[in-house]
C-alpha cells in the first residue's frame, strides 16, 4: 500500500517575533533534522508565505536544509494561498494572485514548481476547482468527512478522486489524523497494516495535518523529540517498506488513475464544521468583528480596482491587501484566532497601508452609505464607520498610524465557557447608555449594569454628507427610557463630523423629551479604545493631569475631566477628548476569556472603555445639546 504524509506549517500575518522563534526552535528545525536522518521517508510539506518570509530572514539555515531535502527528492512542496487566506471567500482575481505568489516563491527558493495546493483550514468549496486549475495546480486535499457527506463511503476512500475541471482531490484519512502523533508508532503501523489488508497494494492512505503538532503544541516537544516519537515512527515506516510504500500526493497521482469523478460539497474538517456551525462563512455572521475586517478589506479592494496607479504602486497596494486576508484573525474555534488582538490589528494595518498607497496626499472629505445601511466617512488622514445597530462607531482608523482605534472585541458566548460574562451590546465608540440607579464601574465591567434606555443595541437611522469641509454622519433614534415607572419617548440625535484639514472629530448630541414626564437622566457615552498593548510603559492614559501616566489594565473613577488622553507612544498615536464642561469618567478595562491550545483559559485585554457620563434634566417637549471633540494625533507621516 501507499502512505502520503503531508505536514502544513503556518504562522500568521502579525505574529509576535518571540512566537516565530519559539516554534522554529521547538518544531520546524527538529522536525527537519529527524526527517533528514531518514532519507527513505518521503513527505509533502507546506509552508505559508508569512512563515517562509520569516525563515528566509531569520533562519536561512532552515531554508538551506529544505533545499537539500527537495533536491534529493525526499520532499514535495505544496502551494496554496501565500498569506493563508480562506481562499473561497475572496474575489477570484485575488484568489489567483494568492496562489500564483506562493507558487512563484517556492519555485524561486527551491527550484520546484508546486502541483498541489494546501487550502487554509482545509476549507473546500466547489468553485475553487477552476481557480486552482487556472493556476496550474493539479490537486488539493480535503477531509474525509466531506467525502462521506458527499456520498463517498469511508471504505471507498483509499485513492484519489477527480472533480469537474480535472482537479484531483485526495481524501485525508481521519483515523490517521487522530492517531498521529497521539498514539504509539506501533499502533499507527498496525492500523496501516489493517488498511492494506482491506484495500490492497495500490491503495493510498493520506495523513495531512498541522506541522505545529510536532513540537509546538503544549507538551508535544517532550514526547515527539525528547522521548523520540518521531524518530521511532520514521524508523518503523522504513522497517515495513516491504509492504508500505512512502509516497507523496504528486507521485501517487502520476502513477495511479482517479477512482472516479465526483461532486464534492463544501466543507472542512469535522472540528471546523462544529465550530462554524456547518460552514466557515458563518464566522462572518457570528462575530461582527470578523465581518468588519472582511468588509474593510473588500472596501479597499474596490478602491484599488478603481484606482489609476502605476504598476509598482498597484503591486505594493495589492500585496498589503493580500496580507490582510490572512485567515487566523477571522475565526475562533477552541483557541486563539479572533481573540488575539494583535492579529486583528495587523490585518487592519495591512488594509490601511493598501489604502494609503492607493490615495494621493491631497486633502479630501467623503462619506458613503454601505449596502447594509452602515456609513463610512473619511478624509485623507482619518476614517470612521457608523453602524445602524446601536448607532455607534465601529471604525476609527488613523491612516498615518495604520491603526484602527476601535479594533476591539465584545465578549461572545462560547460553548466551552457557558458561565463567562458576555456583552449584550457592541464595543465601539459613541455607544449610548442611560444608566439606572446602581450602575457602577464594577457592574459595567461585567455588562450586568442597570440600563434604562434602548439605545445601545437597537437600530438607528443614518444620513451622510460630504463636502470639502467636514464629512458628516448623522444618526438618530426615537427610542424610550424608563422613568417614573413608565417608558417615556426620547429622541437622541448625533452629528459626527471629520474635517479634511485635521484629525478632529466633532460630536454634537441633541436630546429631546417627546413624552409627558420630566426626565432626570443619567447619560453615558462609551468609547472602547484599543491600543497595541497593556501594562506597558509606552501605552497608558491621562485624566486631566497629563503628567500622571495611568494604567490601562486598572479600573478608575474620575469625578471631573475635560481633557483626557489615551497614548500609544509605540505607534506615536494619541486620542484626546475636549469637553467644554466637565464630565465624570470611568476607565474600565475590557477583558475576554478564551481557550488556548492546551485547554487553559486565557484572559486577554481587548480595549479600555472610557465612559463619559453626566446628568440630563429634560421637561416635556424640551431639547438639550451636548458637544465635544475628539482628536486623533498621529506623529508618523502618511
Amino acid at each position: 500500500m501507499n502512505l502520503a504524509l503531508v505536514f502544513h506549517n503556518h504562522q500568521p500575518v502579525g505574529q509576535l517575533p518571540w512566537a516565530f522563534e519559539d516554534v522554529a526552535q521547538h518544531c520546524y528545525e527538529p522536525f527537519l533534522e529527524v526527517l533528514a536522518a531518514h532519507p527513505h521517508v518521503h513527505v509533502a510539506l507546506h509552508f505559508s508565505g508569512p512563515l517562509l518570509d520569516w525563515l528566509c530572514e531569520h533562519r536561512p539555515q532552515t531554508i538551506e536544509q529544505l533545499k537539500q531535502l527537495t533536491a534529493r527528492g525526499q520532499v514535495e512542496l505544496l502551494g496554496g494561498g501565500f498569506y493563508e487566506p480562506i481562499l473561497a471567500i475572496w474575489p477570484q482575481d485575488e484568489q489567483r494572485a494568492q496562489l500564483d505568489l506562493l507558487s512563484r516563491r517556492v519555485e524561486k527558493l527551491f527550484g520546484q514548481t508546486p502541483t498541489g495546493a494546501w487550502l487554509a483550514e482545509r476549507v473546500w468549496e466547489p468553485q475553487l476547482a477552476n481557480t486552482l486549475r487556472a493556476c496550474d495546480l493539479e490537486y488539493t486535499l480535503a477531509d474525509s468527512v466531506i467525502f462521506t457527506r458527499s456520498g463517498i463511503a469511508p471504505e471507498a476512500q483509499h485513492g484519489v478522486y477527480q472533480v469537474e475541471g480535472g482537479l484531483k482531490i485526495f481524501p485525508i484519512n481521519q483515523e490517521l489524523r487522530y492517531s498521529i502523533p497521539w498514539q504509539t508508532p506501533e499502533s499507527v503501523v498496525d492500523y496501516l497494516r489493517e488498511f492494506h489488508a482491506r484495500h490492497g497494494d495500490d491503495s493510498l492512505a493520506v495523513f495531512a495535518d498541522d506541522g505545529e503538532k510536532f513540537g509546538a503544541w503544549p507538551g508535544t516537544f517532550e514526547f515527539i523529540y525528547g522521548d523520540g516519537w518521531l524518530e521511532k515512527f520514521f524508523a518503523l515506516l522504513e522497517k515495513n517498506a516491504a509492504w508500505l510504500h512512502l509516497t507523496t500526493p504528486q507521485k501517487y497521482a502520476q502513477i495511479h488513475a482517479s477512482l472516479s469523478q465526483i461532486e464534492l460539497q463544501a466543507g472542512s474538517y469535522a472540528e471546523m464544521q462544529n465550530w462554524s456551525r456547518g460552514n466557515w462563512r458563518n464566522f462572518l455572521d457570528r462575530y461582527p468583528e470578523s465581518r468588519d475586517i472582511f468588509d474593510e478589506v473588500n472596501r479597499i479592494s474596490a478602491l484599488l480596482g478603481k484606482s489609476n496607479l502605476d504598476e509598482a504602486r498597484r503591486g505594493a497596494a495589492r500585496d498589503h491587501l493580500l496580507r490582510a486576508q490572512c485567515n487566523d484573525a477571522f475565526w475562533h474555534g477552541t483557541f486563539g484566532g479572533l481573540y488575539l488582538r494583535h492579529l486583528r490589528q495587523s490585518l487592519y494595518a495591512q488594509a490601511t497601508e493598501a489604502q494609503v498607497v492607493c490615495e494621493s496626499d491631497a486633502p479630501f472629505a467623503r462619506a458613503a452609505r454601505e449596502q447594509n445601511g452602515d456609513c463610512i466617512a473619511e478624509t485623507h488622514r482619518l476614517k470612521i464607520g457608523a453602524r445602524v445597530a446601536g448607532g455607534h462607531l465601529f471604525l476609527m482608523t488613523s491612516k498615518a498610524a495604520r491603526h484602527n482605534l476601535l479594533s476591539t472585541l465584545r465578549r461572545h458566548r462560547e460553548e466551552y465557557l457557558p458561565d463567562a460574562d458576555i456583552d449584550w451590546h457592541a464595543r465601539g465608540a459613541l455607544v449610548d447608555h442611560f444608566f439606572g440607579a446602581g450602575a457602577t464601574p464594577e457592574n459595567f465591567a461585567t455588562a450586568r449594569f442597570p440600563e434604562d434606555g434602548d439605545f445601545a443595541s437597537e437600530d438607528w437611522s443614518i444620513e451622510t454628507k460630504a463636502t470639502q469641509k467636514p464629512a458628516t454622519i448623522k444618526v438618530k433614534r426615537d427610542g424610550f427610557v424608563w422613568a417614573n415607572g413608565v417608558h417615556v419617548p426620547l429622541r437622541v440625535e448625533k452629528e459626527i463630523g471629520i474635517g479634511s484639514e485635521s484629525d478632529e472629530i466633532s460630536v454634537r448630541y441633541e436630546f429631546t423629551n417627546n413624552g409627558n414626564e420630566v426626565l432626570n437622566l443619567w447619560h453615558a457615552c462609551e468609547w472602547n479604545v484599543a491600543v497595541t498593548g497593556v501594562a506597558l510603559p509606552d501605552r497608558h492614559y491621562h485624566a486631566d493631569d497629563h503628567a500622571a501616566k495611568l494604567r490601562l489594565d486598572e479600573t478608575a473613577v474620575f469625578e471631573s475631566v475635560t481633557n483626557p488622553i489615551v497614548a500609544d507612544r509605540w505607534l506615536e498615536l494619541w486620542l484626546e477628548w475636549h469637553f467644554q464642561n466637565p464630565v465624570s469618567m470611568w476607565h474600565v478595562p475590557i477583558w475576554t476569556l478564551s481557550q488556548k491550545e492546551g485547554g487553559e483559559i486565557e484572559r486577554t485585554h481587548q480595549s479600555s472603555a472610557f465612559v463619559f457620563h453626566h446628568r440630563l434634566l429634560l421637561a416635556p417637549g424640551v431639547s438639550q445639546t451636548w458637544e465635544f471633540k475628539a482628536t486623533v494625533i498621529a506623529k508618523r507621516p502618511l
